[in-house]
């Protein structure tokens, strides 16, 4: 099995159509996905139907597949009016909840588009929309995991933890660098050789920096960032 992280966090590589969150995190800014500051908790608190409300903003849903510990969540690409044969995958994230009280964040992967195939004009200009927001999908995505467990998980989770691959140096300590922006603390490293190291090895498929946070933190620092995504947009086409 090869572990991927996360779930909780956003990563876009710029050199791949496809790929794993841990192996290449996303390239957003603190200015355009930074929360707002001086929200009330309880007044902006985060839930995945408001998380769905800015997917559909973004032209985007979201699809939740859970049974017993193990969940998927989807982000589809809505069906443009003159073509009936969507949605079309964006990304998704994979795992499974565990009585220790920790979710095991397995993977998350989000597509980038270019609007190639997009034929019509109506059509270009929602990709255009998509891939203006999709430095930001990850971080929804990943807002939509933590909102699962909140709400959903079987075992009423409250950490979550990803690895951290060690593939090369260089690679890993961006990884490191990027989730402990995200909230994410080391735990421990994972290293193939030591006994002790074994179970974390065949848990995680790989060696690299076990993290953790803990889920409210998580939401309280990026919820408020999702909710105010495509608000803009949205607002010009309504008005």
């Amino acid at each position: 099995m090869q572990s991927v992280a996360p779930m909780l966090l956003v990563a876009f590589a710029q050199t791949a159509c496809d790929r794993y969150l841990c192996r290449a995190p996303p390239p957003f800014t603190r200015r355009n996905v930074a929360p707002s500051m001086g929200m009330t908790a309880a007044a902006e608190r985060i839930t995945l139907s408001k998380v769905n409300e800015a997917a559909a903003r973004l032209h985007c849903r979201l699809v939740v597949d859970a049974l017993g510990p193990a969940y998927k969540i989807s982000l589809e690409w809505m069906a443009a009016p003159d073509n009936p044969d969507s949605p079309e995958l964006v990304g998704f994230s994979d795992g499974f909840s565990q009585p220790t009280g920790v979710v095991h964040l397995e993977s998350i992967q989000v597509r980038r588009f270019t609007g190639y195939y997009a034929l019509s004009r109506s059509t270009r200009k929602r990709y255009a929309s998509l891939m203006q927001a999709e430095n930001g999908l990850g971080l929804l995505l990943s807002v939509a995991v933590a909102c699962w467990i909140r709400e959903r998980c079987p075992f009423r989770c409250s950490r979550a933890q990803l690895l951290a691959i060690r593939d090369e140096p260089r690679q890993h300590a961006t990884l490191v660098r990027y989730y402990r922006r995200l909230g994410f603390r080391p735990v421990r490293e994972v290293r193939n050789g030591p006994l002790k190291d074994a179970f974390d090895l065949i848990t995680w498929g790989g060696e690299g920096t076990l993290m953790e946070l803990t889920v409210d933190d998580f939401l309280a620092k990026w919820g408020p960032a999702v909710s105010q995504m495509g608000q803009h947009k949205h607002a010009e086409a309504t008005s």
